[in-house]
This record gives structure tokens, C-alpha cells and sequence, in this order.
């Protein structure tokens, strides 16, 4: 493994931005509704934002809600490092870019399943070892942060 928790762990309760669906018999909330899974870590925040570390490979579950969604994320890199980033959605590849010393805002409107949760895999060609390179005590293998993240329905 890369490290990092193999556990399935709670949804995010502290979505960056709160969506809505709203439906004939009421509503109900989306985009905190991520199940974070394999290869990241434990939530952080340093008061006012929260955030998740990955390693090389980090999955999501994400809910079955609507046939077309709007998928956004923020991304950031270990600072003065680049890696090469691909997003995968339900095993079809939606973007490969690479990721650098500013943020990554992807945003996708993707067709996903209305019957089974949708599987979100990240992956990033570097991580880096803050331990191994004498930066701070941090022994982590760090890949990605994802610093906000929804999951909307696009009517």
C-alpha cells in the first residue's frame, strides 16, 4: 500500500459549498454525501478549511443521484512539485492534466449511475515524502490535497 487508510471512512460532514436536491417529495443535501475509500487520509483542517491528503491513488464513492451530474474539485500538489493527474469516473477517463504550483479546478458534467454508488478514482504520478526530504516530521507519502469538491445534479 501507499500508506494511506484502506478503510472506509464517514462522508465529509464540511462540504466547501453546500448543493441541494431538491425533488417532489422534498429535499436533500448532495454534496456531502462523499464516502472517501481507499488511499487517503484522515480529514485536516487548520480552523477554517478542511482538506484530504492522498497518496498515489485515492477513490470516492459518490452517490447515486441523477443521470447527469456536475462534478467539481480542487487540487493541489506538495508546494514546488508537478504530477501528472488523471480523473476517472466509473472506469471512463475524464481528464489527464498536470498539476503544479497553483490550484486545479476541474469541473466535469458527467453522466453517472442513477442505481449504484459512482466510483471517483484520482490518480497522481508523484508523491513526496516530507520526512524523507527533511522538510518536517511528516512521514506521509503525499500525492494530492483536495481542498473543495461538490457533487450537483444539472437539470
Amino acid at each position: 500500500t501507499n500508506g494511506c487508510s484502506s478503510r472506509s471512512r464517514p462522508s465529509s460532514t464540511t462540504p466547501s459549498t453546500s448543493w441541494v436536491l431538491r425533488t417532489r417529495t422534498g429535499s436533500a443535501p448532495v454534496a456531502g454525501i462523499w464516502t472517501f475509500d481507499e488511499g487517503w487520509y484522515d480529514q485536516e483542517s487548520d480552523g477554517h478549511v478542511v482538506w484530504y491528503w492522498m497518496g498515489k491513488r485515492g477513490k470516492v464513492f459518490l452517490p447515486a443521484v441523477s443521470s447527469r451530474m456536475a462534478l467539481r474539485m480542487t487540487l493541489n500538489t506538495v508546494n514546488g512539485v508537478t504530477s501528472d493527474v488523471e480523473i476517472w469516473l466509473n472506469g471512463q477517463l475524464l481528464e489527464r492534466f498536470r498539476a503544479g504550483q497553483e490550484p486545479y479546478d476541474g469541473q466535469w458534467v458527467v453522466s453517472s449511475r442513477t442505481n449504484a454508488q459512482n466510483e471517483l478514482v484520482i490518480l497522481s504520478s508523484n508523491v513526496v515524502n516530507l520526512k524523507a526530504r527533511g522538510i518536517s516530521e511528516d512521514a506521509r507519502d503525499l500525492g494530492l490535497q483536495l481542498t473543495s469538491y461538490s457533487w450537483q445534479p444539472v437539470p
